[in-house]
């Protein structure tokens, strides 16, 4: 196995990211500031996460960059989140013109030119639940063609996991709550 190598800027932007998860409630909210960040971190244009438990729609929990997709919803077997979902596995898609997989829809609907796309699933318990997705790498000096790299696809992963179980705890909480409420 190869071991992948992650600059210590990187990783102290990870950890922030993560503890981020662990002070609120309004999961939304969180979600959305914290893909502003990683589309920072990552250099690229967008991101997006989904949910959908079970066999339900995917719908945009929140997205970061030029277009706003909160509230809109796709099939649970669409396009590239819809096979990341379906396999429970991360995909790294570096052109989407070149892909049977890519939905073309929403770039039709919005007017943004999705050129690649890095998406992971978000699991918790063994289960399904969602999927975050960064689009469009930025080309840099180091990276003129703009592609998506290992490190990226590992860093992914990871936040995806903490995504995950904050998404989780956070409707746990919101269930509780709502009890607590009945019962009163």
């Amino acid at each position: 196995m190869k071991k992948t190598k992650f600059p210590a800027a990187m990783l102290n932007n990870l950890h922030g990211i993560i503890q981020t998860f662990e002070h609120f409630l309004g999961i939304d909210e969180t979600i959305a500031i914290r893909l502003e960040k990683l589309m920072q971190h990552m250099n690229c244009e967008a991101a997006s996460v989904f949910l959908g438990e079970n066999d339900s729609d995917l719908i945009f929990l929140a997205s970061a960059g030029p277009t706003n997709l909160k509230g809109l919803v796709i099939e649970r077997d669409t396009g590239i989140v819809g096979k990341a979902v379906k396999n429970s596995e991360i995909l790294m898609v570096r052109n989407t013109r070149q892909s049977d997989q890519f939905f073309q829809e929403i770039d039709e609907k919005t007017g943004f030119v999705t050129r690649s796309i890095l998406c992971a699933p978000l699991n918790v318990n063994q289960k399904t639940i969602g999927a975050i997705e960064v689009l469009n790498k930025i080309p840099s000096k180091k990276n003129p063609g703009g592609l998506f790299s290992d490190v990226d696809q590992h860093l992914l992963r990871i936040l995806s996991s903490a995504a995950a179980l904050a998404i989780h705890n956070a409707k746990m909480a919101s269930e509780l709550l709502r009890s607590e409420m009945l019962q009163q």
